[in-house]
């Protein structure tokens, strides 16, 4: 009996060694070969990460690959222009058509913009620059967050927000509940009736919002496979 019970727990012993192995290897790779841009937030949730870089290949709908270069500047923020020369600043806050990786700074929507308000504006002695923040699957209440964190920071002529017709949603914890099961309203803020800014109360959140196994590339890539 003794001897059943000592092979019980040296089993077990192993195989819990044997999973925190895999679980840090699995950590390596995701934080060596593929880092987020993405860090977990205290007040918005999850946020771009300060003064990243990441070059990286994406593939089209149409399966064809192409290179991406993505950066962050020291507030998390998405750049393209001359900021020491520009006229005028441009603060783009958005969800993931903003924020994401699926295209170069320098290929974005606003970036794209950019230049052409360069290029018609060049007689008028005009130049523009833009930062571009946010994040994949924000609502529009982080997006409102964020703005007056980074009014303290910079001060942008024109603002603009991007948005989609669920970021409405998103702001909602009843309808978030029933239109989504992933991590984003675990970790998301909602504005509550009374006006304060409050999480969800599910013991999930717990889990998707502690820095450690909220932070963790593992414990995301499990989410994405069982998501349904």
């Amino acid at each position: 009996m003794n001897h059943s019970k000592k092979r019980f727990w040296r089993s077990l012993v192993w195989s819990l060694a044997i999973c925190l192995l895999a679980i840090g290897i699995s950590e390596y790779f995701f934080n060596t070969m593929k880092p987020s841009q993405y860090q977990l937030d205290p007040e918005l949730g999850w946020t771009l990460k300060p003064n990243f870089m990441r070059n990286l290949t994406q593939s089209s709908l149409d399966g064809k690959s192409y290179s991406v270069s993505f950066s962050t500047n020291e507030n998390g923020l998405r750049t393209h222009g001359d900021l020491s020369s520009a006229k005028t600043k441009i603060l783009v806050l958005g969800d993931s058509h903003t924020a994401e990786n699926y295209v170069s700074n320098n290929a974005m929507w606003y970036s794209v913009m950019v230049e052409r308000l360069n290029a018609t504006q060049n007689l008028l002695g005009k130049e523009y620059f833009v930062w571009a923040g946010g994040g994949g699957g924000w609502g529009s209440y982080q997006e409102l967050l964020l703005l007056r964190r980074l009014l303290k920071q910079v001060r942008p002529d024109i603002f603009i927000l991007q948005f989609c017709e669920n970021d409405f949603v998103n702001n909602h914890k009843e309808w978030e509940s029933i239109s989504i099961v992933r991590s984003q309203k675990y970790r998301r803020p909602y504005l509550d009736s009374n006006g304060t800014t409050s999480f969800s109360d599910e013991w999930k959140s717990t889990l998707w919002r502690n820095p450690v196994l909220g932070g963790s590339r593992t414990f995301n890539f499990i989410d994405i496979l069982t998501i349904s």
